[in-house]
Protein backbone atom coordinates (compact mmCIF):
# COMPACT_ATOMS: atom_id res chain seq x y z
CA UNK A 1 0.00 0.00 0.00
CA UNK A 2 2.84 2.37 0.70
CA UNK A 3 4.80 1.83 -2.74
CA UNK A 4 1.48 2.82 -4.16
CA UNK A 5 0.79 5.49 -2.20
CA UNK A 6 3.86 7.16 -2.97
CA UNK A 7 3.40 7.24 -7.06
CA UNK A 8 0.84 10.18 -5.87
CA UNK A 9 2.76 12.26 -2.77
CA UNK A 10 6.02 12.37 -1.63
CA UNK A 11 6.10 11.64 2.69
CA UNK A 12 8.78 13.08 4.97
CA UNK A 13 10.84 10.09 6.38
CA UNK A 14 11.13 12.03 9.44
CA UNK A 15 7.86 13.30 10.50
CA UNK A 16 5.69 11.32 7.89
CA UNK A 17 4.38 14.69 6.44
CA UNK A 18 3.07 15.05 3.12
CA UNK A 19 5.36 17.25 1.53
CA UNK A 20 4.32 17.55 -2.00
CA UNK A 21 2.06 15.37 -4.38
CA UNK A 22 3.60 13.84 -7.52
CA UNK A 23 1.39 13.77 -10.76
CA UNK A 24 0.99 10.38 -12.02
CA UNK A 25 3.15 8.85 -15.14
CA UNK A 26 3.01 5.34 -16.76
CA UNK A 27 0.07 3.42 -15.52
CA UNK A 28 -1.24 6.06 -13.18
CA UNK A 29 -2.17 8.61 -15.40
CA UNK A 30 -5.21 6.77 -15.34
CA UNK A 31 -5.58 8.05 -11.98
CA UNK A 32 -4.81 11.52 -12.16
CA UNK A 33 -8.98 12.70 -11.31
CA UNK A 34 -8.33 11.12 -8.20
CA UNK A 35 -5.27 12.73 -7.06
CA UNK A 36 -6.30 15.88 -8.74
CA UNK A 37 -10.25 15.84 -6.85
CA UNK A 38 -7.99 14.63 -3.55
CA UNK A 39 -5.87 17.78 -4.18
CA UNK A 40 -8.77 19.95 -5.03
CA UNK A 41 -10.73 18.50 -1.64
CA UNK A 42 -7.13 19.44 0.74
CA UNK A 43 -7.56 23.27 -0.42
CA UNK A 44 -10.85 23.05 0.25
CA UNK A 45 -10.87 21.38 3.57
CA UNK A 46 -7.59 23.73 4.79
CA UNK A 47 -8.18 26.79 3.48
CA UNK A 48 -11.51 27.60 4.12
CA UNK A 49 -11.68 27.29 7.40
CA UNK A 50 -8.29 29.36 7.78
CA UNK A 51 -7.38 31.14 4.80
CA UNK A 52 -3.90 32.17 5.62
CA UNK A 53 -3.12 28.61 5.12
CA UNK A 54 -2.99 29.34 1.31
CA UNK A 55 0.60 30.94 1.86
CA UNK A 56 1.58 27.22 2.82
CA UNK A 57 4.44 25.19 1.23
CA UNK A 58 1.77 22.36 0.87
CA UNK A 59 -0.79 24.39 -0.72
CA UNK A 60 1.52 25.76 -3.10
CA UNK A 61 2.43 22.54 -4.01
CA UNK A 62 -1.42 21.00 -4.14
CA UNK A 63 -2.74 24.25 -6.50
CA UNK A 64 -1.10 23.44 -9.38
CA UNK A 65 -2.89 19.74 -9.45
CA UNK A 66 -5.95 20.74 -8.33
CA UNK A 67 -6.20 23.67 -10.77
CA UNK A 68 -4.89 21.08 -13.54
CA UNK A 69 -7.64 18.71 -12.47
CA UNK A 70 -10.58 21.93 -12.85
CA UNK A 71 -9.15 22.56 -16.26
CA UNK A 72 -9.12 19.00 -17.01
CA UNK A 73 -12.55 18.52 -15.80
CA UNK A 74 -14.02 21.86 -18.07
CA UNK A 75 -12.23 20.70 -21.02
CA UNK A 76 -13.49 17.22 -21.14
CA UNK A 77 -16.80 18.28 -20.05
CA UNK A 78 -16.87 20.89 -22.95
CA UNK A 79 -15.48 18.67 -25.61
CA UNK A 80 -17.94 15.93 -24.93
CA UNK A 81 -20.81 18.11 -25.22
CA UNK A 82 -18.96 19.80 -28.65
CA UNK A 83 -18.90 16.16 -30.04
CA UNK A 84 -22.21 15.46 -29.12
CA UNK A 85 -23.66 18.73 -31.21
CA UNK A 86 -21.28 17.76 -33.53
CA UNK A 87 -22.58 14.57 -34.25
CA UNK A 88 -26.21 15.87 -34.29
CA UNK A 89 -25.44 18.87 -36.46
CA UNK A 90 -23.86 16.30 -39.48
CA UNK A 91 -26.81 14.74 -38.96
CA UNK A 92 -29.06 17.48 -39.70
CA UNK A 93 -26.63 18.53 -42.72
CA UNK A 94 -25.60 21.75 -41.12
CA UNK A 95 -21.99 21.22 -42.14
CA UNK A 96 -20.80 24.76 -40.73
CA UNK A 97 -21.90 24.03 -37.02
CA UNK A 98 -20.44 20.30 -37.41
CA UNK A 99 -16.94 22.27 -38.21
CA UNK A 100 -17.34 24.49 -35.03
CA UNK A 101 -18.22 22.07 -33.00
CA UNK A 102 -15.55 19.71 -34.44
CA UNK A 103 -12.93 22.58 -33.77
CA UNK A 104 -14.27 23.44 -30.13
CA UNK A 105 -14.38 20.03 -29.11
CA UNK A 106 -10.86 19.38 -30.21
CA UNK A 107 -9.37 22.33 -29.12
CA UNK A 108 -11.11 21.78 -25.33
CA UNK A 109 -9.88 18.22 -25.63
CA UNK A 110 -6.21 19.13 -25.96
CA UNK A 111 -6.62 21.63 -22.99
CA UNK A 112 -8.23 18.77 -21.12
CA UNK A 113 -5.38 16.03 -21.54
CA UNK A 114 -2.60 18.24 -21.94
CA UNK A 115 -2.91 18.96 -18.38
CA UNK A 116 -1.32 15.45 -17.58
CA UNK A 117 2.48 15.42 -16.58
CA UNK A 118 2.35 19.18 -15.72
CA UNK A 119 5.27 19.39 -13.13
CA UNK A 120 4.05 21.12 -9.94
CA UNK A 121 6.13 24.24 -10.06
CA UNK A 122 5.14 27.78 -8.37
CA UNK A 123 5.20 30.34 -10.69
CA UNK A 124 5.82 34.09 -10.50
CA UNK A 125 4.14 37.37 -11.11
CA UNK A 126 6.03 37.60 -14.78
CA UNK A 127 4.95 33.82 -16.06
CA UNK A 128 8.52 32.85 -14.65
CA UNK A 129 8.00 29.14 -13.12
CA UNK A 130 10.37 28.21 -10.01
CA UNK A 131 10.51 25.03 -8.77
CA UNK A 132 8.31 25.18 -5.04
CA UNK A 133 10.94 24.33 -2.29
CA UNK A 134 9.80 22.15 0.28
CA UNK A 135 11.29 23.39 3.60
CA UNK A 136 11.37 21.20 6.92
CA UNK A 137 12.77 22.17 10.16
CA UNK A 138 16.17 21.49 11.26
CA UNK A 139 16.43 20.13 7.51
CA UNK A 140 19.01 22.83 5.74
CA UNK A 141 18.60 23.20 2.43
CA UNK A 142 21.10 23.66 -0.83
CA UNK A 143 24.63 23.56 -0.78
CA UNK A 144 26.56 24.66 2.53
CA UNK A 145 29.92 26.45 1.87
CA UNK A 146 32.98 26.77 4.36
CA UNK A 147 36.38 25.40 5.79
CA UNK A 148 33.20 23.52 7.39
CA UNK A 149 30.41 24.07 5.38
CA UNK A 150 27.66 25.75 6.49
CA UNK A 151 29.64 26.79 10.10
CA UNK A 152 28.06 30.56 11.14
CA UNK A 153 30.17 31.48 14.61
CA UNK A 154 28.32 33.93 17.24
CA UNK A 155 30.28 35.07 19.87
CA UNK A 156 28.74 36.97 22.64
CA UNK A 157 30.10 39.37 25.29
CA UNK A 158 27.87 42.13 26.79
CA UNK A 159 31.39 43.33 28.52
CA UNK A 160 31.55 44.99 25.09
CA UNK A 161 28.50 47.37 25.28
CA UNK A 162 27.81 49.97 27.87
CA UNK A 163 24.35 48.53 29.92
CA UNK A 164 23.83 51.99 30.74
CA UNK A 165 24.23 53.74 27.27
CA UNK A 166 21.69 55.67 26.10
CA UNK A 167 21.97 56.18 22.32
CA UNK A 168 20.53 59.32 21.81
CA UNK A 169 22.72 61.33 24.63
CA UNK A 170 24.51 64.29 22.63
CA UNK A 171 28.35 62.84 22.54
CA UNK A 172 28.00 59.94 24.20
CA UNK A 173 25.99 57.30 22.01
CA UNK A 174 26.72 54.02 21.19
CA UNK A 175 29.66 55.16 19.15
CA UNK A 176 31.44 56.45 21.98
CA UNK A 177 34.13 54.93 22.89
CA UNK A 178 33.08 54.84 26.48
CA UNK A 179 29.98 52.84 25.52
CA UNK A 180 31.80 49.79 23.35
CA UNK A 181 35.05 48.52 24.89
CA UNK A 182 37.97 48.06 22.26
CA UNK A 183 39.81 45.52 24.10
CA UNK A 184 36.69 43.26 24.49
CA UNK A 185 36.01 43.92 20.72
CA UNK A 186 39.35 43.14 19.85
CA UNK A 187 39.20 39.53 21.81
CA UNK A 188 35.78 38.53 20.12
CA UNK A 189 36.89 39.05 16.52
CA UNK A 190 39.75 37.09 17.40
CA UNK A 191 37.53 34.30 19.03
CA UNK A 192 35.29 34.03 16.10
CA UNK A 193 37.60 33.89 13.10
CA UNK A 194 39.76 31.04 15.02
CA UNK A 195 36.54 29.26 15.43
CA UNK A 196 35.00 29.92 12.15
CA UNK A 197 38.74 28.42 10.53
CA UNK A 198 39.27 25.82 13.38
CA UNK A 199 42.70 27.14 13.79
CA UNK A 200 44.44 28.15 16.82
CA UNK A 201 45.95 31.56 16.21
CA UNK A 202 44.96 34.46 14.41
CA UNK A 203 47.35 34.53 11.87
CA UNK A 204 47.01 30.82 10.69
CA UNK A 205 43.32 31.88 10.81
CA UNK A 206 43.61 34.44 8.35
CA UNK A 207 46.12 32.00 6.27
CA UNK A 208 43.07 29.65 6.19
CA UNK A 209 40.74 32.36 5.12
CA UNK A 210 42.71 33.44 2.17
CA UNK A 211 43.74 30.15 0.83
CA UNK A 212 40.12 29.12 1.25
CA UNK A 213 38.37 31.71 -0.68
CA UNK A 214 41.30 32.12 -3.47
CA UNK A 215 41.14 28.60 -3.82
CA UNK A 216 37.30 28.87 -4.17
CA UNK A 217 37.32 31.73 -6.92
CA UNK A 218 39.82 29.33 -9.23
CA UNK A 219 43.35 31.22 -7.81
CA UNK A 220 44.58 28.10 -6.04
CA UNK A 221 45.38 27.34 -2.33
CA UNK A 222 47.55 30.82 -1.67
CA UNK A 223 47.57 33.60 0.61
CA UNK A 224 47.05 37.34 0.58
CA UNK A 225 49.99 38.65 -1.55
CA UNK A 226 51.59 42.26 -0.75
CA UNK A 227 49.78 45.33 -3.18
CA UNK A 228 46.12 43.29 -3.51
CA UNK A 229 43.47 46.04 -2.29
CA UNK A 230 41.10 45.06 0.30
CA UNK A 231 37.78 47.46 0.42
CA UNK A 232 36.15 47.61 3.77
CA UNK A 233 32.25 47.85 2.81
CA UNK A 234 30.88 49.91 6.02
CA UNK A 235 27.09 50.82 6.56
CA UNK A 236 26.74 54.40 6.98
CA UNK A 237 22.44 54.58 6.56
CA UNK A 238 22.23 58.37 8.42
CA UNK A 239 25.77 59.57 6.95
CA UNK A 240 23.13 61.85 4.45
CA UNK A 241 21.95 65.09 3.67
CA UNK A 242 20.67 66.94 7.16
CA UNK A 243 22.41 64.57 9.31
CA UNK A 244 25.93 65.79 8.94
CA UNK A 245 27.53 69.61 9.43
CA UNK A 246 29.46 69.83 6.34
CA UNK A 247 32.53 71.77 7.37
CA UNK A 248 33.55 69.00 9.43
CA UNK A 249 31.43 66.19 8.44
CA UNK A 250 30.24 65.77 12.51
CA UNK A 251 26.72 64.31 13.33
CA UNK A 252 23.94 67.04 13.60
CA UNK A 253 22.45 66.50 17.39
CA UNK A 254 19.80 69.29 16.99
CA UNK A 255 17.71 69.46 14.00
CA UNK A 256 14.56 71.82 13.36
CA UNK A 257 14.33 73.11 17.00
CA UNK A 258 14.19 69.49 17.89
CA UNK A 259 17.09 66.23 18.55
CA UNK A 260 17.64 64.70 15.30
CA UNK A 261 15.86 61.31 15.17
CA UNK A 262 19.10 59.94 13.46
CA UNK A 263 21.21 60.76 15.85
CA UNK A 264 21.88 57.42 17.44
CA UNK A 265 20.78 55.30 14.53
CA UNK A 266 22.19 51.68 14.45
CA UNK A 267 25.33 51.77 12.24
CA UNK A 268 28.51 49.56 12.14
CA UNK A 269 30.83 50.01 14.80
CA UNK A 270 34.06 52.21 15.34
CA UNK A 271 35.49 50.19 17.26
CA UNK A 272 34.39 46.66 15.47
CA UNK A 273 36.07 48.51 12.38
CA UNK A 274 39.02 49.22 14.31
CA UNK A 275 39.24 45.74 15.30
CA UNK A 276 39.07 44.47 11.76
CA UNK A 277 41.78 46.78 10.99
CA UNK A 278 44.25 45.69 13.30
CA UNK A 279 43.76 42.16 12.31
CA UNK A 280 44.69 43.41 8.61
CA UNK A 281 47.49 45.59 9.43
CA UNK A 282 49.15 44.31 12.57
CA UNK A 283 48.41 40.20 11.95
CA UNK A 284 47.86 40.00 8.22
CA UNK A 285 50.08 42.49 7.16
CA UNK A 286 48.55 44.12 4.74
CA UNK A 287 49.91 47.87 4.02
CA UNK A 288 47.78 50.49 4.94
CA UNK A 289 47.99 52.11 1.65
CA UNK A 290 46.11 48.86 0.32
CA UNK A 291 42.73 49.39 2.48
CA UNK A 292 39.87 50.95 1.67
CA UNK A 293 36.82 52.04 3.90
CA UNK A 294 33.60 53.20 3.22
CA UNK A 295 30.32 53.30 2.63
CA UNK A 296 30.91 55.17 -0.93
CA UNK A 297 27.08 56.42 -1.55
CA UNK A 298 27.49 58.52 2.01
CA UNK A 299 30.40 60.09 4.00
CA UNK A 300 32.17 59.09 7.24
CA UNK A 301 31.71 61.00 10.11
CA UNK A 302 34.14 62.97 12.07
CA UNK A 303 34.16 60.54 15.26
CA UNK A 304 34.54 57.47 12.91
CA UNK A 305 37.52 58.96 10.94
CA UNK A 306 39.30 60.54 13.72
CA UNK A 307 39.04 56.91 15.98
CA UNK A 308 40.42 55.47 13.22
CA UNK A 309 42.89 57.52 11.54
CA UNK A 310 44.64 58.28 14.65
CA UNK A 311 45.88 54.59 14.54
CA UNK A 312 45.68 54.31 10.82
CA UNK A 313 46.85 57.30 8.49
CA UNK A 314 47.46 55.56 5.63
CA UNK A 315 44.57 53.84 4.63
CA UNK A 316 42.26 55.23 2.27
CA UNK A 317 38.78 56.73 3.83
CA UNK A 318 36.42 56.81 1.36
CA UNK A 319 33.64 59.93 0.73
CA UNK A 320 30.85 61.01 -1.91
CA UNK A 321 31.59 63.64 -2.55
CA UNK A 322 35.27 64.00 -1.66
CA UNK A 323 35.97 66.30 1.55
CA UNK A 324 39.98 65.93 0.61
CA UNK A 325 40.49 69.16 3.37
CA UNK A 326 38.99 66.52 5.58
CA UNK A 327 41.23 64.09 4.95
CA UNK A 328 38.16 61.90 2.72
CA UNK A 329 38.47 60.49 -0.78
CA UNK A 330 36.37 60.55 -3.59
CA UNK A 331 34.78 57.26 -4.38
CA UNK A 332 34.65 57.12 -8.18
CA UNK A 333 31.75 56.46 -9.64
CA UNK A 334 32.20 53.42 -12.47
CA UNK A 335 31.19 53.93 -16.07
CA UNK A 336 30.24 50.39 -17.22
CA UNK A 337 26.90 48.48 -15.69
CA UNK A 338 28.33 45.92 -14.13
CA UNK A 339 25.11 44.51 -12.15
CA UNK A 340 22.65 43.30 -14.74
CA UNK A 341 18.94 42.30 -12.61
CA UNK A 342 17.97 38.64 -13.67
CA UNK A 343 14.17 39.54 -13.60
CA UNK A 344 15.53 41.81 -16.75
CA UNK A 345 12.68 44.68 -16.38
CA UNK A 346 9.82 42.91 -15.18
CA UNK A 347 9.41 43.88 -11.17
CA UNK A 348 12.37 46.65 -11.14
CA UNK A 349 11.15 50.29 -11.28
CA UNK A 350 12.65 53.32 -11.29
CA UNK A 351 10.54 55.29 -8.77
CA UNK A 352 12.19 58.88 -9.99
CA UNK A 353 11.40 57.94 -13.33
CA UNK A 354 8.05 57.52 -13.34
CA UNK A 355 8.30 53.63 -13.10
CA UNK A 356 10.54 52.85 -16.24
CA UNK A 357 11.89 49.42 -15.89
CA UNK A 358 15.62 48.88 -13.93
CA UNK A 359 17.97 46.34 -16.12
CA UNK A 360 21.19 47.45 -14.51
CA UNK A 361 22.93 49.21 -12.22
CA UNK A 362 27.44 50.84 -12.24
CA UNK A 363 29.24 50.39 -9.09
CA UNK A 364 32.05 52.55 -7.81
CA UNK A 365 35.47 51.56 -9.14
CA UNK A 366 36.69 50.64 -5.78
CA UNK A 367 34.34 47.46 -6.20
CA UNK A 368 35.59 46.84 -9.78
CA UNK A 369 39.99 47.79 -8.36
CA UNK A 370 39.93 45.52 -5.33
CA UNK A 371 40.68 41.99 -5.09
CA UNK A 372 39.11 41.38 -1.82
CA UNK A 373 36.08 42.68 0.21
CA UNK A 374 35.02 42.55 3.50
CA UNK A 375 31.40 44.01 3.82
CA UNK A 376 30.49 45.08 7.43
CA UNK A 377 26.95 45.42 8.30
CA UNK A 378 25.49 45.82 11.82
CA UNK A 379 22.52 43.82 12.48
CA UNK A 380 19.33 45.35 11.86
CA UNK A 381 16.22 44.08 9.81
CA UNK A 382 14.93 45.95 7.16
CA UNK A 383 11.47 47.26 6.65
CA UNK A 384 11.10 46.51 3.44
CA UNK A 385 13.35 43.60 3.07
CA UNK A 386 12.90 41.55 6.26
CA UNK A 387 16.40 40.27 7.85
CA UNK A 388 18.68 41.20 5.32
CA UNK A 389 21.88 42.46 6.55
CA UNK A 390 24.97 41.59 4.09
CA UNK A 391 22.66 41.20 1.10
CA UNK A 392 21.33 44.93 2.05
CA UNK A 393 24.19 46.84 2.77
CA UNK A 394 24.72 46.51 -0.97
CA UNK A 395 21.74 48.67 -1.89
CA UNK A 396 24.63 51.56 -1.20
CA UNK A 397 27.21 50.51 -3.64
CA UNK A 398 25.30 50.88 -6.59
CA UNK A 399 26.19 54.63 -8.52
CA UNK A 400 22.15 55.70 -8.08
CA UNK A 401 21.63 57.93 -5.48
CA UNK A 402 19.44 56.33 -3.65
CA UNK A 403 17.86 52.56 -3.78
CA UNK A 404 14.29 52.77 -4.57
CA UNK A 405 14.59 51.30 -7.50
CA UNK A 406 15.60 48.19 -6.04
CA UNK A 407 12.54 47.91 -3.37
CA UNK A 408 9.89 45.88 -6.02
CA UNK A 409 12.41 42.67 -5.00
CA UNK A 410 11.83 42.68 -1.95
CA UNK A 411 8.81 41.88 0.31
CA UNK A 412 6.81 45.04 1.06
CA UNK A 413 7.44 47.56 -1.42
CA UNK A 414 5.91 50.57 0.10
CA UNK A 415 6.59 53.39 -2.16
CA UNK A 416 6.54 51.89 -5.27
CA UNK A 417 3.17 51.09 -5.32
CA UNK A 418 3.32 46.80 -5.33
CA UNK A 419 1.02 45.40 -3.12
CA UNK A 420 3.18 43.28 -0.42
CA UNK A 421 5.25 40.48 -2.12
CA UNK A 422 5.09 37.65 0.98
CA UNK A 423 6.00 33.84 -0.53
CA UNK A 424 7.93 31.53 -2.57
CA UNK A 425 9.26 31.44 -6.28
CA UNK A 426 8.94 35.39 -6.75
CA UNK A 427 12.20 37.11 -7.90
CA UNK A 428 14.55 38.75 -4.89
CA UNK A 429 16.88 41.45 -5.43
CA UNK A 430 19.11 40.42 -2.51
CA UNK A 431 19.79 36.75 -4.73
CA UNK A 432 21.22 39.02 -7.59
CA UNK A 433 23.86 41.25 -5.42
CA UNK A 434 24.87 38.48 -3.08
CA UNK A 435 25.34 35.59 -6.10
CA UNK A 436 27.01 38.70 -8.43
CA UNK A 437 30.86 38.00 -9.29
CA UNK A 438 31.96 40.98 -7.89
CA UNK A 439 29.64 42.02 -4.73
CA UNK A 440 29.34 37.92 -3.38
CA UNK A 441 32.57 36.36 -5.65
CA UNK A 442 35.03 38.96 -4.04
CA UNK A 443 33.58 38.77 -0.49
CA UNK A 444 36.40 37.50 1.53
CA UNK A 445 34.42 35.95 4.19
CA UNK A 446 31.09 37.27 6.17
CA UNK A 447 31.48 39.00 9.24
CA UNK A 448 29.18 40.89 10.83
CA UNK A 449 29.04 43.81 13.73
CA UNK A 450 26.06 42.78 15.91
CA UNK A 451 27.05 44.92 18.96
CA UNK A 452 24.39 47.48 18.80
CA UNK A 453 21.45 45.19 16.51
CA UNK A 454 17.88 46.89 16.76
CA UNK A 455 14.47 45.58 14.43
CA UNK A 456 14.97 47.90 11.45
CA UNK A 457 17.33 50.04 9.39
CA UNK A 458 16.36 53.39 10.79
CA UNK A 459 16.37 52.71 14.18
CA UNK A 460 18.49 53.36 17.03
CA UNK A 461 19.84 50.16 19.42
CA UNK A 462 17.37 48.34 21.22
CA UNK A 463 17.87 46.24 24.12
CA UNK A 464 16.88 42.62 23.57
CA UNK A 465 14.41 40.79 25.86
CA UNK A 466 15.35 37.10 25.38
CA UNK A 467 18.38 35.02 26.31
CA UNK A 468 20.72 35.32 26.37
CA UNK A 469 20.78 39.06 26.11
CA UNK A 470 18.24 39.33 28.77
CA UNK A 471 17.29 43.35 28.34
CA UNK A 472 20.71 44.28 27.50
CA UNK A 473 22.35 44.97 24.44
CA UNK A 474 23.07 42.10 21.39
CA UNK A 475 26.97 42.33 21.98
CA UNK A 476 27.68 39.76 19.43
CA UNK A 477 29.95 38.89 16.45
CA UNK A 478 28.68 36.23 14.12
CA UNK A 479 30.85 35.16 11.43
CA UNK A 480 30.20 32.51 8.16
CA UNK A 481 32.08 31.55 4.48
CA UNK A 482 28.41 30.96 3.86
CA UNK A 483 26.03 34.05 2.80
CA UNK A 484 22.89 32.25 2.68
CA UNK A 485 23.81 30.77 6.61
CA UNK A 486 24.32 33.73 8.32
CA UNK A 487 21.82 35.63 6.79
Amino acid sequence: MNTFFQKFVKVCPKTGRIRKFIFPKGFYKILFPFVGLAALAWIILRVIPKPSRAAYPCMKVATPIASSFVIWLVGLGVSIKAFASMKSAYLNSSYFRTAIFLLIGVVFGAVAFSQYGLESYAGSKDNKVFKQAVLEPNQPMGTPVGIFPGRVVWVHDPAATNENCDPMAEGHSYFAPENTNQDVVDAMVSEVIQSLTGATSDSSAWDAIFKFHNNKRGKGEVGYQTCEKIFLKINATSAWWGNYNDDDLSKVYSSWGGVNSNYGLSETTPQFMKAILRQLIDVVKVPQEDIYIGDPMKFIYKHIYEYLSAEFPNIHYLDHTGHTNLGRELAEKGTTPLVKYSDRGTVLVDVANSGAPVYEDKLYKIFEEMEYMLNLPQMKGHIRGGVTMFAKNHFGSHTRDGANHLHNGLMDPGETGLSKRPGYGLYRVQVDLMGHEILGGKNLFYIMDALWGTHHELANPHKWQMAPFNNDWTSSVLASFDPVAIE
